[in-house]
């Protein structure tokens, strides 16, 4: 007799509905069901009955053709399980739009690519998931623009719960804005009901993405029949009735929680239980405690969670009968604890994948328990199945082959993808369509079939086929253990062998690797048998498996991570004998310079490459031995760092690549960003992750697992490559969002960096804000961990001015590599009010100082922190810095100037006035009201620059202030203040200050405002009337009109003209107080001093070397200038161009005096020669 063949049929019953759509079911469901519970959300505090999800999801439809959507536009949806996620699906479904469900674990980028690739017309989405933002996912959505050019379908996105922002980009409007506008319009719901006979079974319900485990993510295209009859076999299978309560665990991204969950309830009239918006064992046991749930849903991995929470609240469910597990095997130990902790007496298994609606096979409550544990059931009602070989032939029953199936449930393709849906969906000799899985089944003798594993996943030893999957279940037969999942790890003589990671079960002690070893070949034999065996929690290992989504092992990240464990560290154990071998010339103290790349990241402002490399040639010149040139990260999420690989492939850069001694890295946050730096010749790359989880999620939109995973695929590459590797930490102390962090994190990050072969790990405390302690005892703490003191490094952001004591602290306690930026360049985006890196001037000054060698130029390295400063208009924030190049500039000019010798001249109420030469001094010397301009002082002052600028023995005029005060403005004292007397009072008031200003603006002479304090008002009018400014540092420039309900009209002209439109218009709306070294950085002031003594020396000198300057030459410079500002491009300026031309070539004039003197080469005191000619007596 011939053996019978893995071609099997399912039952004929339930009848399979070929004539409704969900939308026709939702109508049903109401009229039977009514006032009955059919969606309930604890953490929402909802409960919907199947009257109140017809009429939500009513308004929503509506709501959905007011916006202009119509049948076959595609909705995307990414939120947790939540009520509103129900709504927006079977709205969809009432007018015929598909809804792409968007997996939760999407970063930003991958959300925008499906949301492309399925081409949704709009989208929903959470403003949160659990405690991860999704801020960054709407931003990527909604782009800068009226519509986003990234996304051309997408019309507008809803934010589910909360308010929204005005920010620009795609519409955005709120969930409850949404839907009351589908509650106001279309009287009659005529335009609804006619969408709603326009409904097809065939047509498109749902675009569910695959988990994606390997490859990319396609979009199977389910239809109404496809889920409906699916959700009805499964409901039928569980026996649901209405006054079943199902708890649902799996995400409704995923067709467990959608179909065998949400719908199969809705089939039956039962309520559907979402605990939580993502999976949380205690909220699951929670709710089916509270609910007296009676079903529940889940993959393995949720139980054994579920059960440890069980296992340590004691309590015990009192209504479960039964539940559904899918995604994995699940153990006969499991199947006990099910039984024995849940009460699930017969717990169900089911079979499927997305592309077939999901469920192919399930077990039956009737079945024996050999069958529901160890056995995936039998084949689903209307379905047909097939076992072939690679030859495509069926194999007979009880043989291994691909898994084919075929029936009502085979998605309608891959959405636009028509080359990957014939590559699985082929048609036989016959002409039936089959859908093949790529796992591995076989069929025994009743038809039950066992899954064996993916075709992908077989280990090949020796030439030989081992499945995983028997494996597995062996290992998961022994009751120490709760998960296993075993692969494939490389071997030099088998090619591969098997390798297992193990999941201890609670409660129950670890056994030892020979055990296991012991437990596999008892029954399997020894060429089955791990020759590696891990366990989760141990060195070099997570705390749980990688998974997707919907909770499956992640077999081909488990292989790297094994494989990368089992493979000896000879390249990371050299790298690390060569950084502890120093040679004699190698300072005590080494400093990793991060400014070019970490210090300029966060600067809004774009940065030319020009200027980034100039920088990396000067820290160079100062002798830093280590300097962090870039990241090779996308452009969109580090725009600033969109130039990297011009960076990298500079000839400048590829030449100290080759040839110079230098440590150059490149941090690279992933395997694609390695490659790229690899391929432009970097000998060292370094990698990041977060000790916390909220500022992992927000930097890198994963957990610190997920982080961690990718730094040690990146350094695996690189030990394998041959290319140095370091690690940085960050928030070693705290997390702006989780607050402070646990040191056992720290270890955690630091010791699996190490492990993965950096050969250093640089701990970032990346807010600013530890403490001398804090960092003795953190260090202390690895330290007494087994953390090596000589691979640490330390890296302090100095939001609270405590990072140079950090640092020193640290180095006491061994630590002997520091990270810093030039000018304390840096920040954290992500934590308001955080500071930038401690300044490398700063570090390099300390250890100077403390006798501790740097091997760095510290002037050098201070003139090269205040190039940059002025390069990129920003405060230089280096205390040691700024004050060394002042005190550098103050002994050149003591050593080169005389200091100016001043007399008093003049002295009247309000004014002292001081002659040197050709200099005259103007102080304003009412210190006690801030030198507020009174009538009488303005009349005063308007008085002496006119007669200073009609006296020929004067050539620059220098108004400065007496005081803590430049000066104050206008005086509002009460009793003079003209301020709301109008009239002759108010034009008398403007002549006076106008006057004064022209005056001031409209001298021959040089005029020079000495800024010794803060001006307010018209005492920033009084500073920019004059040509140049000098300051002290305490100085402040504040247009405080608005504060008092005025505007600074007088000095408008002037202010706007010197700071530029968008500058003074900040400056005037905001009323802020803009710095000194601001002006600075905006060239608005010459020079800085650190306070009134230096800026009295500043100025002797300044006025020193303008001596070389002739004053007629001066005047009609300015004069040249003021053309271009008023006349600028009219006749006007031609004209009062060439008569200027003319008096400058006229003989005797100065230009005569100075070429004779030139071409003599005799340089000019012009200072001595207009006294000369002046005859003025001092």
């Amino acid at each position: 007799m011939a053996a019978q063949l893995s071609l099997v049929h399912g039952p004929k019953e339930p009848e399979l509905l070929i004539n409704t759509t969900l939308c026709d079911l939702i109508h049903e469901q109401a009229g039977r069901y009514g006032d009955r519970a059919a969606v309930i959300v604890p953490w929402q505090s909802v409960r919907l009955s199947y009257r109140d999800l017809a009429t939500r999801s009513k308004a929503v439809a509506k709501a959905l053709l007011e916006t202009g959507l119509q049948h076959g536009d595609g909705i995307g949806i990414m939120d947790g399980n939540s009520s509103e996620y129900v709504e927006v699906f079977m709205g969809a479904a009432r007018i015929g739009c598909p809804v792409v469900v968007l997996n939760n674990t999407y970063t930003p980028e991958e959300l925008k690519n499906a949301v492309h690739r399925s081409c949704c017309t709009l989208v929903f989405i959470a403003p949160s998931i659990g405690s991860r933002s999704l801020a960054g996912h709407i931003g990527v959505l909604r782009g800068h623009q009226d519509r986003n050019p990234e996304l051309p379908k997408l019309r507008g996105v809803v934010c589910l719960r909360g308010d929204v922002g005005g920010a620009r980009g795609v519409l955005l409007e709120s969930y409850a804005q949404f839907t009351v506008r589908g509650s106001t319009v279309h009287d009659g719901d005529a335009l609804l009901a006619q969408a709603e006979r326009g409904l097809a079974p065939e047509d498109v319900l749902n675009l569910q993405f695959t988990s994606g485990t390997t490859g990319s993510p396609k979009a199977a295209m389910l239809t109404n029949i496809n889920i409906i009859n699916n959700a009805r076999f499964v409901g039928n299978a569980m026996r649901l009735t209405p006054e079943d309560v199902i708890c649902c665990g799996p995400p409704l991204f995923h067709c467990f929680g959608l179909v065998m969950g949400l719908l199969a309830s809705f089939c039956y009239g039962s309520s559907i239980l979402f605990p939580s918006d993502h999976f949380r064992a205690s909220s699951i046991v929670d709710a089916v405690m509270t609910e007296d749930a009676t079903v529940i849903l889940g993959v393995p991995t949720m139980f054994v969670a579920e059960l440890e929470v069980i296992a340590k609240t004691g309590q015990r469910p009192r209504r479960l009968r039964t539940g559904l597990a899918s995604g994995s095997a699940v153990s006969q130990n499991l199947m006990h604890q099910l039984r024995e902790l849940m009460g699930c007496d017969k717990m169900l298994i089911a079979y499927g994948m997305t592309e077939t609606s999901p469920v192919n096979f399930i077990t039956s409550l009737d079945d024996p328990e050999d069958k529901r544990t160890a056995t995936i059931g039998r084949v689903m009602p209307h379905t047909a199945v097939k076992v072939i070989d690679q030859n495509g032939r069926i194999v007979p029953r009880g043989q291994r082959g691909e898994l084919c199936i075929s029936g009502y449930a085979l998605q309608k393709g891959y959405f636009r993808n028509e080359e990957k849906t014939r590559e699985v969906m082929r048609r036989d000799e016959n002409g039936v369509l089959w859908m093949h899985t790529g796992d591995e089944v076989m069929l025994d003798e009743q038809g039950y079939g066992h899954i064996t594993g993916r075709i992908k996943d077989i280990i090949i030893r020796g030439g030989e086929n081992i499945f995983p999957r028997e494996i597995e279940d062996q290992l998961m037969s022994h009751p120490s253990i709760s998960e296993a999942s075993v692969i494939g790890i490389k071997d030099e003589r088998y090619g591969e062998v098997v390798g297992c990671v193990l999941k201890a079960a609670v409660g129950c002690q670890r056994i030892s690797d020979p055990e296991v070893k012991q437990w596999v070949s008892d029954r399997l034999g020894r060429h089955k048998t791990p020759h590696h065996v891990f366990w989760l929690g141990e060195r070099g290992m997570g705390d749980d498996f990688p998974k997707t989504g919907s909770g499956k092992h992640q077999k081909h990240l488990l292989r790297e991570i094994v494989n990368r464990l089992v493979k000896e560290r000879h390249i990371g154990a050299r790298l690390m004998d060569e950084s502890k071998t120093m040679s004699s010339a190698t300072p005590s103290v080494r400093i990793v310079e991060v400014g070019p790349r970490d210090g300029l990241q966060n600067i809004r402002d774009p940065v030319d490459t020009t200027t980034k490399l100039e920088l990396i040639s000067r820290l160079r010149a100062t002798g830093l031995q280590t300097i962090e040139l870039t990241s090779v990260v996308s452009p969109r999420a580090i725009p600033q760092l969109a130039d990297c690989r011009q960076v990298m492939q500079n000839p400048m850069i590829q030449q100290l690549l080759r040839t110079s001694d230098l440590r150059l890295p490149i941090l690279v946050p992933n395997l694609k960003g390695f490659q790229i730096a690899v391929q432009h010749g970097v000998r060292e790359v370094a990698v990041f992750v977060s000790a916390t989880e909220g500022f992992s999620r927000a930097n890198i939109n994963g957990t610190v697992e997920e982080g961690l995973a990718r730094a040690k695929q990146v350094a695996s590459a690189a030990v394998n490559a041959n290319i140095a590797v370091r690690g940085y930490v960050s928030c070693i102390f705290a997390d702006p969002y989780d607050g402070p962090t646990p040191t056992s994190s720290v270890l955690l990050c630091a010791r699996t960096l190490l492990e993965a072969g950096c050969y250093e790990v640089s701990l970032g405390d990346t807010l600013g804000v530890g403490t001398p302690l804090e960092v003795r005892r953190l260090v202390t703490y690895l330290k007494d961990n087994d953390i090596p003191l000589e691979q640490l490094a330390g890296h302090f952001h100095d939001t609270y001015g405590g990072a140079v004591a950090n640092v020193w602290e640290a180095y006491k306690c061994g630590v002997r590599v520091f990270d810093s930026s030039v000018a304390g360049l840096g920040g954290c985006p992500f934590a308001p009010g955080a500071k930038g890196n401690v300044a490398s001037e700063d570090l390099v000054y300390m250890f100077q100082k403390s006798g501790v060698d740097t091997g760095v130029d510290l002037l050098k390295l201070a003139e090269t922190g205040a190039w940059i400063s002025e390069r990129l208009t920003k405060s230089n924030s280096s205390r040691a810095g700024p004050a060394l190049i002042v005190k550098h500039k103050l002994t050149q000019q003591s050593a080169n100037a005389t200091n100016l010798q001043w007399m008093v001249v003049g002295e009247t109420e309000g004014l002292l006035l001081s002659r040197s030469g050709v200099n005259l001094k103007i102080t304003l010397n009412r210190p006690k009201n801030g030198n507020a301009l009174s009538a009488a002082l303005t009349d005063e002052l308007t008085t002496v620059i006119k007669n200073a600028n009609a006296d020929p023995s004067i050539t620059r005029i220098v108004l400065t202030g007496s005081g803590k005060f430049f000066c104050t403005g206008m005086n509002l004292a009460k009793g003079s203040t003209p301020v709301a007397q109008g009239g002759s009072t108010s034009d008398t008031q403007y002549d006076r200050l106008v006057n004064l200003l022209e005056a001031i603006d409209q001298s021959p002479k040089v005029t020079i405002a000495c800024l010794n304090g803060p001006a307010f008002g018209g005492g920033v009018g009084l500073a920019f009337a004059c040509d140049m400014r000098l300051a002290a540092k305490a100085t402040t420039m504040t247009l405080s009109e608005v504060k008092l309900g005025l505007c600074p009209a007088t000095i408008s002209k002037y202010v706007i003209r010197e700071w530029g439109i968008p500058f003074a218009r900040e400056a005037m709306l905001s009323a802020r107080s803009v710095t000194a070294a601001e002006l600075k950085t905006r060239g608005l002031v010459m020079e800085l001093a650190e306070d009134a003594e230096q800026l009295s020396m500043m100025l002797d000198g300044f006025l020193t070397r303008l001596k070389i300057a002739s004053s007629a030459a001066s005047r009609m410079s300015k004069d040249l200038v003021r053309l271009a500002w008023v006349h600028g491009g009219k006749d006007e300026q031609a004209r009062g161009v060439k008569e200027l031309f003319d008096e400058m070539m006229k003989p005797g004039a100065d230009g005569s005096y100075g070429v004779n003197k030139f071409q003599a080469k005799h340089p000019v005191d012009w200072d001595a020669y207009h006294l000369q000619r002046s005859k003025a007596r001092l």
